[in-house]
């Protein structure tokens, strides 16, 4: 396994990937790293066939309508993952049951394209921690691991809880950075989030 990055894209839209890969041929690397980058069609197999494309050390799941606009997002993550040899997923949304309220509450900090009547990029900040926070899961329209694993067979979403279960009961962290200017801009296409 080298040490370097790649991006898995995952999706089919021509132009959108094309606007991705700008973005991502912007972003800041460490000395010495190389970045390449896959398009996989979203299917329940996409993350097993990104994966096996690579022998990349840290592979970043990129929906392909999002955007990575910080420039030094890979920086961030490469030195979470080496100051943390525990931490082997990290996302920048992500998801924890509450013990007070008991309720599963969102942690991030990410921009999102609203359309309709009042539509917009707006700023979507969830929870009050900031910096490396541990949580119970990620969400799927970006994150990176340090190591692989087998996928399951089941729904994309399903795959990385999934995954990030069975981490926690293998001792490893799932964990979200949480910056105070976004690092993700999520264009879903969607009214309300």
């Amino acid at each position: 396994m080298d040490n370097s990055i790649f991006f898995i894209i995952i999706g089919d839209d021509e132009w959108t990937i094309s606007e991705n890969v700008k973005y991502l041929n912007q972003l800041i690397l460490p000395n010495e790293m190389n970045a390449e980058y896959c398009i996989v069609e979203k299917n329940e197999d996409a993350f097993r066939i990104g994966q096996s494309e690579s022998d990349a050390k840290y592979k970043v799941y990129l929906d392909q309508n999002s955007y990575i606009i910080d420039k030094s997002f890979i920086l961030r993550i490469v030195k979470t993952f080496e100051k943390d040899e525990n931490v082997k997923l990290v996302g920048v949304k992500g998801y924890r049951s509450n013990a007070i309220s008991n309720k599963i509450e969102s942690i991030g900090n990410n921009l999102v394209m609203r359309y309709g009547e009042g539509g917009g990029i707006k700023e979507v900040n969830e929870g009050s921690e900031y910096g490396v926070i541990e949580v119970q899961a990620v969400d799927g329209h970006m994150f990176v691991t340090s190591q692989d694993m087998e996928w399951g067979d089941t729904s994309l979403k399903n795959q990385i809880i999934e995954r990030s279960v069975l981490l926690h009961h293998l001792g490893y962290k799932t964990i979200v950075i949480r910056e105070d200017t976004p690092q993700i801009l999520f264009d879903n296409n969607i009214i309300d989030e």
